[in-house]
C-alpha cells in the first residue's frame, strides 16, 4: 500500500477509536456544573462532535507501534487541542468551526439582542477553555500509569502550553502590525508556525506516544516534528485564505480580516506591484473590508505569493523525508510507514 494510503487508512482507524472513546470523559467535563447547565452542554458538544481528532491520533498510532494499545489516556490531547481553540476563536474573531458556533459564539446566543451579547459570549468562552484545562489534567491523573509516567506526560503538556502561548502572543502581536513593518520578516513568521503548530501539533504527540509506551524519544524527532509543523501550518493557512468553505466549515476572511501575518501573504507583499501592495495594506487587519476588497486581495496573494509558498512547501517536503530517513532505525515500521505518507499528505491537503 502507498505510504500515503496508509496514513490516510490508519489514521482514520485511530481517529475513529479516539471518537468511541470520548463520551467515557464526558463526566469530566465541567463536573461541577448542572448536567443540563448550557455551558455544560455546549462545552460537550464542542468536544464529543466535529475535529479531525488528529493529535490524540497520531499519539496513540505512535503508542500502538511501540506496543501499547491503552486508548484512554490519549484523550488528554483531544481535551487539550479544544481548550486552546475555545481561546484561539475568542481572540481570532472566529463565529464559525466545523461548520457549526463556536463556542463563545453559541454561547452568545443566550443573550441574543442584548447589547452585551457578545461580552458574555467571550467570557463564558474563556470558562470553557479553562474548564477543559482542568479535564485534561483529570484524564492524566486518572489514568492508569505508572506515578513516573503520569508526571512525565503532565510535563509535557506544560511544555506544549509554554511554547503554543509564546507562538500565538508573538502571532496575535504581529496581526496588529503593518505589512510594511521592520520587525516582520519571513524567518520570523516562520518560527511562530514552529512554535504554534510544530510543537503542539506533532511534537507533542509525538512524545506523548512515546512516553505512554515507556520508550525513549529518538533524537531527531522534535527537528522533524518543527519541519512537519511548517508543511501542516503553511498548508492550513492556504486553505485559510482559498479553501471550500464547505470541507473546512471555516471562513475564508477570517485570517484576512484579523491581519494574520501567513508565508503567502507575506511573499505576495513583498513581490507585488506598490499598486497591489496598497491594497493589501488597505484589507489586511481590517474587520470593516468588503467582500470585494477580500476578494481582490485574495487575487494578489494568489497571483504573486502562492507559488513562491508552494515551492517552499515542497522544499520542506523534502527536508522532512531526509529527517524521516535518518530516523529510520530508530523508529517502528508503522510509524516510519505513517510518519511518510503523512509528509506526502500534507504538500497537498485541501481541509
Amino acid at each position: 500500500m502507498p505510504s500515503k494510503d496508509f496514513f490516510q487508512t490508519r489514521y482514520s482507524q485511530a481517529a475513529k477509536t479516539i471518537a468511541a472513546e470520548l463520551p467515557a470523559i464526558a463526566d469530566f467535563i465541567a463536573p461541577m456544573f448542572p448536567i443540563d447547565n448550557p455551558l455544560r452542554r455546549e462545552l460537550t458538544r464542542f468536544v464529543l462532535e466535529g475535529g479531525k481528532r488528529f493529535r490524540p491520533a497520531l499519539s496513540l498510532i505512535t503508542a500502538q507501534s511501540l506496543g501499547n494499545n491503552t486508548a484512554h489516556i490519549h484523550l488528554a490531547l483531544e481535551t487539550f487541542h479544544k481548550y486552546l481553540l475555545t481561546h484561539d476563536d475568542i481572540i481570532d474573531r472566529d463565529t464559525t468551526r466545523n461548520g457549526a458556533p463556536t463556542v463563545h459564539a453559541k454561547l452568545a446566543q443566550l443573550r441574543s439582542g442584548q447589547h452585551d451579547a457578545s461580552h458574555f459570549g467571550n467570557s463564558l468562552g474563556i470558562i470553557a477553555g479553562d474548564l477543559l484545562e482542568a479535564a485534561t489534567q483529570r484524564i492524566i491523573l486518572q489514568a492508569d500509569m505508572p506515578a513516573e509516567t503520569t508526571r512525565a506526560l503532565q510535563l509535557l503538556i506544560n511544555r506544549a502550553f509554554n511554547e503554543v502561548t509564546w507562538g500565538w502572543c508573538d502571532q496575535f502581536m504581529m496581526d496588529y502590525e503593518p505589512l510594511n513593518a521592520k520587525t516582520l520578516s519571513e524567518t520570523r513568521i516562520e518560527q511562530s508556525l514552529i512554535w504554534v503548530t510544530g510543537r503542539y501539533s506533532i511534537q507533542l504527540p509525538l512524545r506523548f506516544g512515546f512516553t505512554v509506551a515507556e520508550q525513549v524519544v529518538p533524537a531527531g524527532i522534535d527537528e522533524l516534528a518543527d519541519t512537519l509543523g511548517l508543511l501542516y501550518q503553511t498548508g492550513d493557512d492556504i486553505i485559510g485564505v482559498f479553501g471550500d468553505q464547505a470541507k473546512t466549515g471555516k471562513s475564508t476572511s477570517g485570517d484576512l480580516r484579523q491581519g494574520k501575518k501567513t508565508l503567502p501573504l507575506w511573499f505576495a507583499y513583498q513581490a507585488a506591484p506598490d499598486g497591489q501592495k496598497k491594497i493589501l495594506e488597505q484589507v489586511i487587519g481590517n474587520q470593516n473590508s468588503s467582500d470585494d476588497m477580500l476578494a481582490k486581495a485574495r487575487d494578489i496573494i494568489r497571483t504573486y505569493g502562492l507559488q513562491k509558498t508552494q515551492a517552499k512547501m515542497a522544499q520542506w517536503k523534502s527536508q522532512a523525508h531526509s529527517q524521516l530517513a535518518d530516523l529510520q532505525t530508530q523508529l517502528p515500521v508503522e510509524l516510519t510507514s505513517f510518519l511518510s505518507g503523512f509528509i506526502d499528505f500534507l504538500e497537498s491537503r485541501e481541509s
